[in-house]
């Protein structure tokens, strides 16, 4: 390790989150950043150049945490990008892009976001 330093020099600490794409965040779960950009008037309807939300890419890896802060903030679980798909889709193709078919998490997932929408529905 002595020698890394000497050839590279110290390690500079960066501060990553800074720098990060809120999408990118997240599709990584990356819920404390959403909610400090949120915070600082980030619009959580905001689309991807791929017509997405923050909620149809915490949609993809199953993100709960990420997912409920945003509903939470007001967005619709049934939103649909600007292909017609819902975060649920997002959630389900992904899935089935990794596991050949949905997982039981991802019908999980899935389950969990008709649920908000019903209970949006009733307030």
């Amino acid at each position: 390790m002595k020698i890394l330093r000497r050839l590279f020099g110290e390690r500079q600490e960066t501060d990553a989150v800074s720098n990060l794409d809120p999408f990118e965040a997240a599709q990584h779960g990356k819920t404390d950043f959403i909610e400090k950009i949120l915070k600082d008037g980030f619009d959580a309807l905001s689309e991807s150049k791929n017509g997405g939300t923050l909620l149809h890419y915490a949609a993809q890896n199953l993100h709960y945490s990420t997912s409920r802060l945003l509903i939470e903030q007001g967005l619709d679980p049934q939103l649909r990008d600007k292909n017609g798909h819902t975060p649920a889709d997002w959630a389900s193709m992904a899935n089935e892009i990794r596991m050949g078919a949905p997982s039981e998490a991802a019908r999980a997932y899935i389950n969990w976001l008709e649920e908000q929408k019903r209970n949006n529905d009733q307030h």
